[in-house]
């Protein structure tokens, strides 16, 4: 090497100079740009989903395009909200809910990063430990996150009333 009269180091500042320098923009990359283009493709995907999730619901349907979940609206209202909700488990085992609503619209709760389908003016029904006796709750607001994978999350804002009637009762009640 020191024939051609150049030392180690003066072939390898080069290389180095070029490692260095390819470090520095990784860490730029690492650091700064990959985390803000991570949270932007977030909330794009959120947004997406909730656009893909308020497409989907036809009126006067059984919609199955929510991950185990029976939902039907009766109508669509011009300012994305919905009317007549009714919302089950596409199986019914026992101890599944059936929600039933005046109204809803779909939104994104973007701290939480979760669709979120905000029902107002509604019932829960719940069948009790004794199968002739079903629950039911009646509910101003109630946040029910739309889990396309299947898993239920049930987030309940404000439960007014609570009670209990027979299967009898309850289909007396709803013939009326």
């Amino acid at each position: 090497m020191r024939a051609s009269g150049k030392s180690l180091w003066g072939y390898a500042a080069p290389f180095a100079a070029f490692g260095l320098m390819g470090v520095a923009a990784m860490s730029v990359m690492t650091l700064w740009v990959q985390p803000a283009g991570n949270e932007k493709f977030l909330k794009f995907q959120v947004e997406a989903i909730r656009a893909h999730a308020e497409d989907s619901l036809i009126p006067g349907e059984l919609n199955f395009d929510f991950g185990g979940k029976a939902i039907r609206i009766s109508e669509r209202l011009p300012n994305r909200e919905v009317r007549g909700v009714f919302l089950a488990d596409s199986r019914l085992r026992p101890g599944s809910p059936v929600i039933t609503a005046e109204r809803g619209r779909i939104l994104v709760d973007e701290e939480n990063g979760r669709i979120v389908f905000r029902l107002q003016d509604g019932e829960i029904y719940t069948e009790d430990a004794d199968p002739t006796v079903v629950n039911v709750a009646d509910f101003a607001t109630l946040n029910y996150v739309l889990r396309l994978t299947g898993r239920r999350d049930v987030d309940t804002i404000e439960v007014e009333v609570r009670w209990t009637y027979s299967v009898r009762e309850l289909l007396t009640k709803i013939a009326a």
